[in-house]
């Protein structure tokens, strides 16, 4: 049995087990912005997903994005322990997206 936190921080899933939804952009495309701008409130919809979002910018780490096979942006990873999907565009479609990060 676990015990109860007494600090006030809410309980996290351990790292290796929490979602990470990394997303590729191209700073300043219309699009990239757009996804940005879409993925955030997504996430603060979510309120039960436990994920870490980072961006990253292919201008900025072009090897980072080949190594992640990334060839068009704005693409979307959602990386598990156990699997990774992809997402392209702007993520506008609400409803796939929120599916998309549920899994």
């Amino acid at each position: 049995m676990s015990r109860p936190k007494t600090d006030g921080s809410p309980d996290m899933p351990p790292a290796s087990s929490r979602l990470l939804l990394r997303l590729y952009i191209a700073k300043g495309a219309r699009t990239s912005v757009a996804a940005v701008a879409n993925l955030k409130q997504a996430v603060a919809d979510c309120q039960g997903a436990a994920a870490e979002v980072e961006v990253v910018d292919v201008y900025q780490a072009p090897k980072r994005a080949l190594a992640d096979r990334i060839l068009v942006t704005p693409t979307l990873l959602r990386i598990r322990p156990d699997n990774v999907a992809i997402m392209i565009g702007d993520l506008a479609d609400r409803q796939m997206l929120a599916q998309f990060i549920k899994g």
